[in-house]
């Protein structure tokens, strides 16, 4: 295995710049990836193996992972895993792998998004600073207030979510659909929360109607009946506030 060295006396960049870190092992498009990022104007550090990767994630402290699947090692769906139990910085699927379970399971071991190989560099580029200002908008809103119902607790401040007493392990993905649900009050259709909470370079409501999957998964008695987070045919998703 090659390992992909960097030049750090002229790779250093002020704490100004968003911090990167790629973890691939294919030589040539790692390669691309970390030029294009940095040319982009992102610090970007390279990780070639899933042990690497954690290892590179704890000395570095990146504001985002870009992380392929299939790695030597540790599996790439493994380290995902094991990010999002210790951070909820964004965490971006690379891979080759394009079928839904494999979407689906990245999702659910807590990725925040998923681009397939073979799109355009400026398409990665986009979803990074997308994930990114999210991230920051997240770290930066000031809430104070609280919403509560007989089953659902938000705290804004810590942006947490309690559901019927436990506190809920929702990604921030999740969290950001139930609160732009719970806060619009009336049907949103997938465009709606697509736009709200990917942003406008996003066309895919596909990526809706996966997260609503998992979000009901975790905050309703039964999934398949759902009684809070409701679909609305004609309309979209809707949240009902249940009574006390």
């Amino acid at each position: 295995m090659v390992t992909l060295m960097q030049d750090t006396s002229l790779r250093d960049r002020t704490e100004q710049f968003s911090k990167v870190l790629i973890v691939e092992d294919a030589v040539d498009l790692c390669a691309a990836v970390d030029a294009t990022l940095y040319d982009a104007g992102y610090d970007t550090r390279i990780a070639n193996s899933g042990d690497q990767a954690l290892r590179e994630f704890y000395a570095y402290q990146p504001d985002l992972v870009l992380l392929d699947l299939g790695l030597p090692g540790m599996a790439g769906i493994d380290v995902c895993e094991a990010i999002r139990r210790m951070s909820n910085i964004p965490v971006i699927i690379f891979s080759a792998l394009g079928e839904t379970a494999d979407k689906l399971e990245a999702f659910d071991r807590g990725a925040d998004d998923y681009i397939v190989k073979g799109a355009e560099m400026q398409e990665v580029v986009a979803r990074v600073g997308v994930a990114l200002r999210r991230a920051h908008t997240a770290a930066s809103e000031g809430g104070v207030s609280d919403y509560s119902d007989p089953q659902v607790h938000i705290d804004f401040g810590r942006r947490t979510a309690v559901i019927r007493g436990k506190q809920a392990e929702l990604t921030r993905t999740e969290y950001e659909l139930l609160v732009s649900l719970i806060s619009a009050g009336q049907p949103m259709s997938a465009s709606q929360l697509l736009r709200k909470v990917w942003g406008p370079e996003y066309n895919s409501d596909e990526l809706v109607k996966w997260h609503i999957g998992r979000l009901r998964k975790k905050i309703e008695v039964d999934p398949d009946n759902p009684s809070l987070v409701v679909t609305r045919r004609g309309f979209g998703y809707m949240y009902v506030s249940p009574q006390a």
